[in-house]
């Protein structure tokens, strides 16, 4: 691991660079149509591309180019914005240590709720591994192009900056796809059993979104056997709390999660991690399913948060368990949820 790749990946990091804000790429992203500030920012590293693609072999005569070459006026503001351009380059290699940061975000977030074992079951690890890369270095792109929009009402990013919080964008991003991750993992046993399972709402395609897709609220995972067809929506827990004077323990669950829950077919899962509480960890890695949840009386919502029976939780398979079922016994598990 070096903390600066070879100047040829560089060079190469730097036409990738383009590739990302060309409107197809970005589209994928739910962004639609290119700005001025897109336009702009992509211009100037096709600039930058063609002054350093000659006599270049060294980061010495990188700089050197550089400095000696006349920046065109119309690119000057963005001169200021080097260490944005530099930070996107050296995610995008791989071997930098910017780039292993990124690719760690994805165990680390995993780890925070106790679902490391998902990842170690995943089998295209590295597909998300990229995606994580792709979507970092394009935020920190785009970051550059909105700073230096003219038009601030066309400024996408703002919401998703506003929910990032504190967190850098990999921490964020990666905090998304380890929902994808356990659902992939769970998708992955169903297809081993012979059922048919679809991936149906914003996240099938498994692309970071820059704009908050629509379909918030659809359970968008299919699993068919036969006659029998059900929708999941699955949620990491890590944390378990429970309130005095309330005879239930709760996680946190936002509200399009509870409220999509409205038919027998529609399941929501619940998969436990490793609770640091010492007294929750009896239910590590239990996985809890709930079929029509809003009209479940023992179980209630507020404030972002379900609530629940600890018989629900005692009586649940731990995937372990779960992974170990027949056809039958799973869809008897839908059926009775």
């Amino acid at each position: 691991m070096n903390l600066f790749c070879n100047i040829e990946d560089f060079k190469e990091a730097l036409r990738n660079c383009t590739k990302l804000l060309q409107e197809d790429e970005l589209k994928k992203r739910g962004l639609e149509g290119i700005t001025q500030g897109i336009e702009k920012t992509r211009n100037f590293l096709h600039y930058i591309i063609q002054n350093t693609q000659k006599d270049v072999n060294s980061y010495e005569e990188l700089i050197k180019t550089l400095y000696s070459s006349r920046i065109p006026p119309q690119y000057s503001q963005l001169c200021g914005l080097t260490g944005k351009f530099l930070d996107a380059i050296q995610i995008l290699k791989p071997s930098t240590v910017r780039n292993c940061k990124v690719r760690k975000s994805i165990i680390d977030a995993l780890k925070r709720t106790g679902h490391l074992l998902s990842w170690e079951e995943l089998k295209e690890r590295q597909k998300y591994e990229e995606e994580l890369v792709k979507a970092t270095a394009t935020y920190e792109l785009l970051e550059v192009a909105f700073l230096i929009e003219p038009d601030q009402s066309r400024n996408p990013i703002n919401t998703l900056r506003i929910s990032m919080g504190a967190r850098l964008p990999d921490e964020y991003f990666a905090e998304l796809m380890a929902g994808w991750i356990i659902e992939d993992v769970l998708k992955e046993n169903l297809e081993s059993k012979k059922f048919d399972c679809s991936l149906e709402g914003p996240d099938k395609e498994r692309k970071i979104q820059v704009v908050r897709p629509l379909g918030m609220g659809i359970y968008d995972f299919k699993a068919s056997k036969a006659d029998d067809t059900f929708y999941l929506e699955l949620q990491r827990v890590g944390k378990i709390s429970k309130e005095r004077g309330i005879e239930k323990v709760s996680t946190y669950l936002k509200r399009h999660k509870y409220e999509g829950g409205n038919v027998g077919s529609k399941i929501l899962i619940l998969w436990i991690g490793e609770p640091s509480q010492q007294a929750y960890k009896k239910w590590s890695q239990k996985v809890v399913f709930i079929a029509n949840v809003v009209s479940k009386k023992d179980v209630d919502f507020k404030n972002d948060c379900i609530y629940l029976p600890e018989k629900m939780l005692d009586n649940a398979p731990t995937w372990e368990d779960f992974r170990q079922k027949s056809i039958s016994e799973i869809l008897g598990l839908f059926k009775d949820a």
